[in-house]
């Protein structure tokens, strides 16, 4: 056996910018008659990676290491290494292997490209490792994402396969820094990620911790299926703009979990200021269209106070509601939305009808079918409960409302169908409305309780529209307006520009029976305005309909009026007449009558109802304040006469008058031949009489009289002289 030691070999490896790289060697070759062995043992100080292709010598490392490492770490500084290798050959030198390799080497300022062209990790620093004959390592313990705010906490590759004809690398990346840039780098086209199903992000904000992990075959030309990428992650404090019903999503806490093959993001956020927590699967693999390519879920439970900034109707729901919804998109372009609300706990209410639902035991669900992002269907729509099932479904055309038909509507003692038809994008056409069914509840809209609150003073409407414009069609059997008090055979055509009625005509019945008085009332366009007629057999029950009156009973109305549409407010003036009627439980008229010492008239008012013959009432209506200018009332034992407000909304009232007792003999007096001119000089005038004033609360108003009226002759010259 013979042998040969290296004690000590010293290099300089000049380049033409920069030092020198350093190589010291040493080492022994031992030679026996069949074959050589080699130990060396290699130093390497001062080599910069740029130089890195000229200083290793090529078929050293590997078939695929080699060329990795001095494409991809193209700048950088190495320094401390120190390698130890076993070769052995047999004698004639025709086969040389490497039987035991070890060492390491440190760098600092390195440039490495992971995964070209993405761009970049500058500024690392960074240990090679040899493990073994088949495998080095490269850590990292620093480092930036070059063009991004991202930073590299630590990194691993790992090149294994080198005694083979195939070499594998494997990297690892621990990064983090702004969700802005973590998604842009997982947007790189390099990597493929999202393009089967591109992410459409708006103002993304937040932090991102992310585990990356690459791994690919050291080839020349690597197909994109041959590269195995997955990025695992936490996401915090995660804003992004406009996520649902032009809402954002903020403080968003999210697991991200991204491969290949899809994508899972799990977490809680603040959408819309409404807490809830969210779920996204994505498949980012090729398959039948059918098969679903991205599932969203959501489940929150909020006060309903939070749900309206999400476009649900104000004052519609009280109370914490449940909601689940989940949307599932297939490759065809298909999609689904499923939404299912808990609402136990919840109060209803829709102030259109005045109804009501208290919490307990109801539920709303709905499908909502897509095609292409844009919504084809809504169908199923259920809301259902104790005494309540609406099934409706809507139809939409290029992503817009075409019809909702709702095929039931039953809430209490209502009981509804109908349809509503959209016009189409551009079109000047109203929304055309078509209602049909057995019974509507409006007593609770209509029909006051003391425990239900007045309504807060109405606001005049502004000149222009307020709304859409849309036409209405009704015919209802029965229509409920209060205890023991109904509408039959109505029948109503509406026709509302956005917020103002312009036409209607609306008929119907006082009652079910067959000997009840009917009504008409009109709303037709005149001149700058519109104008009003309107006629029922039955006024009181007309006038506690529609919440004006509820103290009247009987009596002929004819009304017109004239709608002033130029003016703020749009009020209506008119004259309204009734003939024939009583007048019961009028707490306001019952102190008047009790302050002039009318008994007889307080006990007819309080039992059977106070008749009257006539009644010519000059108005002025304007939102809930009904304004009268000198109407007059009388019957053979009372006259009256009225001027004032009243607040039909806090039921209140602010008017004054003169009253006067034994209206028909005051008459008679005028009438007297010779005495008549001494009692009454003017046609009309009256002996009796007195003024009055009446304020507050209709159930308990302020009522005074002014006894030096009294007595006076000539003190209704004019006010009552149709009456003669």
């Amino acid at each position: 056996e013979n042998a040969i030691t290296l004690r000590s070999l010293r290099l300089e490896l000049p380049h033409p910018v920069g030092p020198p790289s350093v190589l010291k060697a040493s080492g022994t070759l031992t030679r026996t008659q069949e074959q050589l062995r080699a130990r060396i043992a290699l130093d390497l100080d001062q080599l910069d990676f740029a130089h890195l292709a000229e200083d290793w010598p090529q078929g050293i490392g590997g078939r695929g290491a080699r060329p990795w490492l001095t494409q991809n770490i193209t700048a950088g500084l190495a320094h401390n290494g120190h390698v130890e290798l076993s070769l052995e050959a047999p004698a004639d030198l025709s086969d040389i292997s490497l039987t035991q390799a070890s060492g390491s080497l440190e760098g600092i300022d390195l440039t490495v490209h992971w995964l070209r062209p993405i761009p970049p990790v500058e500024h690392a620093i960074a240990r090679l490792e040899i493990i073994d004959p088949d495998t080095i390592e490269i850590t990292t313990q620093s480092g930036r994402q070059s063009g991004t705010a991202l930073t590299l906490k630590d990194g691993r590759i790992r090149i294994t396969g080198l005694a083979g004809h195939d070499q594998t690398a494997e990297i690892g990346l621990n990064i983090a820094g702004p969700i802005a840039d973590a998604i842009a780098l997982l947007r790189q086209p390099r990597l493929h990620l999202f393009d089967h199903h591109p992410l459409d992000l708006h103002d993304p904000g937040g932090q991102a911790a992310m585990k990356l992990s690459v791994s690919l075959p050291l080839e020349d030309k690597v197909a994109m299926d041959a590269i195995a990428i997955r990025a695992q992650g936490r996401l915090t404090d995660v804003h992004l703009g406009a996520v649902l019903a032009g809402r954002d999503l903020d403080q968003g806490q999210f697991d991200l979990d991204a491969s290949n093959d899809g994508m899972k993001l799990s977490g809680q956020a603040m959408l819309g200021g409404l807490p809830a927590q969210l779920g996204v699967e994505m498949d980012f693999r090729s398959g039948p269209p059918g098969e679903a390519l991205q599932k969203i879920t959501l489940a929150a439970r909020a006060e309903a106070a939070r749900l309206e900034a999400l476009g649900l109707p104000a004052g519609v729901l009280t109370g914490p509601v449940g909601l689940t919804a989940s949307l599932v998109e297939h490759r065809d372009g298909r999609g689904e939305i499923t939404a299912q609300a808990d609402l136990g706990e919840a109060g209803l209410t829709l102030a259109p009808l005045g109804w009501h639902h208290p919490p307990g035991p109801a539920s709303a669900s709905a499908m909502v079918q897509m095609s292409h992002d844009r919504i084809v269907a809504i169908d199923p729509i259920a809301i259902t409960g104790s005494g309540l099932d609406i099934q409706a479904a809507m139809a939409f055309a290029e992503g817009h409302p075409q019809l909702l038909r709702v095929s039931l509507a039953e809430l209490g003692a209502t009981r509804l169908q109908g349809e509503v038809r959209f016009p189409g994008p551009g079109s000047a056409a109203p929304i055309a409305v078509l209602v049909q069914g057995t019974s509507l509840d409006l007593s609770g809209r209509l029909t006051r309780s003391p425990t239900r609150p007045a309504a807060a003073p109405a606001t005049a409407a502004p000149a222009g529209a307020s709304g859409p414009a849309f036409t209405l069609n009704a015919k209802l059997d029965r229509v409920i307006i209060g205890p023991n008090r109904t509408l039959s055979a109505l029948s109503a055509t509406l026709a509302d520009s956005g917020g103002v009625l312009r036409s209607a005509l609306v008929q119907g019945r006082t009652d079910a029976t067959a000997t009840a008085t009917g009504f008409r009332l009109a709303i037709e366009p005149a001149g700058d305005g519109r104008r009003l007629t309107g006629e029922a057999g039955d006024a009181g029950t007309l006038l506690a309909a529609f919440g004006i009156l509820h103290t009247m009973q009987g009596g002929r109305l004819t009304v017109s009026g004239h709608f002033a549409d130029t003016v703020s407010g749009r009020p209506l003036s008119g004259t309204a007449e009734i003939v024939d009627f009583s007048i019961s439980n009028a707490p306001a008229l019952a102190k008047l009558l009790q302050a002039m010492t009318l008994y007889g008239l307080v006990d007819a008012l309080q039992g059977p109802g106070l008749g009257f013959s006539r009644l010519i009432a000059p108005f002025r209506l304007e939102g809930d304040t009904l304004e009268l200018n000198d109407a007059r009332a009388f019957n053979a034992s009372l006259g009256l006469t009225a001027k004032g407000r009243f607040d039909l909304a806090q039921d209140s009232a602010d008017v004054q008058g003169t009253i006067v007792p034994a209206y028909l003999f005051n008459s008679l007096l005028g009438r007297v031949p010779l005495l008549g001119r001494l009692f009454s000089p003017e046609t009309g005038g009256g002996l009796f009489a007195a003024s009055y004033t009446v304020h507050g609360p209709l159930a308990d108003p302020r009522v005074a009289i002014n006894p030096l009226s009294a007595l006076t002759p000539g003190f209704l010259r004019g006010v009552f002289g149709i009456f003669d």
